[in-house]
C-alpha cells in the first residue's frame, strides 16, 4: 500500500479482502492435501494491525487465508481518514502453495490496483527445535 495523489492525512484504520477466491474454513484431506467444503466466500478477511499511515514508502498486510483454487477478483476495502474506499482486482489465481502479490496506490478519490504478481511459496530452514 503506498500513497498516490491522496491529499489527506492518509491515516489507515482497516484494510480488508473478501471474494469467492478465498474463504474463511475448508476440510483438508491430510493424505492428499486436496481442500473441499469451503465456507465463508465471500466474507471480509482483515487482519488486526497498528493504524498507520501511508506514505510514498510501501507498507505491506499480510493476509493468510484459504485457497478456493478459483480464479477471480477480490474487493479490497480500505478505511482511511474515516472513509471507506474500494478496489476490485483483475481475476487472480489463488492457488495452493503461492504467495500473490497485490499493489494498491491510495489515490484521492479511489484506491488503484498498480500491480499484481505471484511468486512460489519457499520454506526458509529455521535450524532445528527440542521440544520437552
Amino acid at each position: 500500500i503506498t500513497r498516490g495523489s491522496f491529499s489527506g492525512t492518509g491515516k489507515v484504520t482497516s484494510v480488508g479482502i473478501k471474494g469467492d477466491a478465498v474463504a474463511t474454513s475448508a476440510s483438508l484431506n491430510t493424505i492428499t492435501g486436496a481442500l473441499s467444503d469451503f465456507s465463508g466466500k465471500g466474507t471480509e478477511i482483515s487482519p488486526a494491525f497498528e493504524a498507520f499511515t501511508i506514505s510514498g514508502t510501501q507498507e505491506v498486510k499480510d493476509f493468510i487465508v484459504i485457497p478456493t483454487g478459483e480464479e477471480k477478483s477480490l474487493t479490497i476495502r480500505m478505511e482511511i481518514d474515516g472513509y471507506a474506499l474500494e478496489a476490485q482486482t483483475p481475476a487472480i489465481d489463488f492457488a495452493e502453495g503461492v504467495i500473490s502479490h497485490i499493489s494498491v496506490a491510495v489515490n484521492s478519490h479511489n484506491i488503484g490496483i498498480s500491480g499484481v504478481s505471484v511468486t512460489p511459496w519457499t520454506d526458509i530452514d529455521k535450524g532445528s527445535l527440542e521440544i520437552m
